[in-house]
């Protein structure tokens, strides 16, 4: 061992010592796995891979395709990591809200490291876009921080603003029913003038945080098709049951 890995391996020990490492979620110590204690680890439950809804990835389908796909979807499959727990929703709150940027790379990482079968190739990365009310309340698109970090992973072409959001509507959590969540995000999404040429042709992998009905994907997807997208999947981070 040279002395230069010698030090590099007694600094870190001395750094570690000094300042021990604190999960991302909640603070704590203890073992460490991706920034996260052993707690709040357990929190980030697997979406199942199989006994899945062909088209949606739907937990609950057995395998077939769930009535909801049945009834037709615009995207052509969409896939989901975790389930939205307790602490899924913490983190993604803490992420949206709390300034914990640092969970945007974790994020990003746990995506990469569980990346869902069933989505096929894709060209492009497009994040599902804030209304511009709501970004500059915000500063940032939670959904184009992690696609960026995504895109630059797999070595894909990003295209944050291919899309936009053209109204700016009640957000989804407010809505309890299918039918009302639909109904508010209809027609809310297109492809700016000038920006058809980013996605025209292409295999697109349409990216959000969380899934709950699939009613925002499935309109950003019409929107993408309508502009001359080939495909669209999309890829979440979370699901949570309605």
């Amino acid at each position: 061992m040279s002395l230069d890995t010698t030090l590099g391996a007694l600094k870190r020990g001395v750094v570690s010592f000094l300042f021990p490492p604190v999960c991302l979620i909640c603070g704590g110590g203890g073992p460490q796995h991706a920034g996260l204690c052993t707690g709040c680890a357990r929190g980030f439950l697997h979406i199942p891979r199989t006994d899945i809804c062909n088209v949606c990835g739907n937990p609950l389908a057995g395998g077939s395709v769930c009535g909801e796909c049945l009834a037709g979807r615009y995207f052509s499959s969409a896939r989901s990591v975790f389930f939205f727990t307790s602490v899924a929703a913490e983190a993604a709150k803490l992420f949206k809200y709390g300034g914990r940027f640092s969970l945007g790379k974790l994020f990003c990482r746990l995506v990469m490291e569980n990346f869902p079968a069933g989505l096929g190739g894709f060209d492009v990365i497009v994040p599902v876009p804030l209304h511009i009310n709501r970004l500059r309340a915000r500063e940032f698109n939670q959904s184009g921080v992690i696609s960026s970090m995504l895109a630059g992973e797999a070595g894909k072409t990003h295209a944050p603003f291919a899309l936009e959001r053209m109204a700016d509507i009640s957000p989804q959590a407010s809505f309890a029913r299918k039918s009302d969540r639909k109904r508010n995000v209809r027609n809310t999404f297109g492809v700016p003038a000038g920006r058809a040429g980013e996605i025209e042709g292409a295999d697109v992998l349409l990216f959000d945080d969380i899934y709950t009905t699939g009613a925002t994907v499935d309109e950003c997807s019409k929107a993408l098709l309508k502009a001359g997208a080939a495909r669209v999947s999309a890829l979440t981070v979370f699901r949570t049951p309605i």
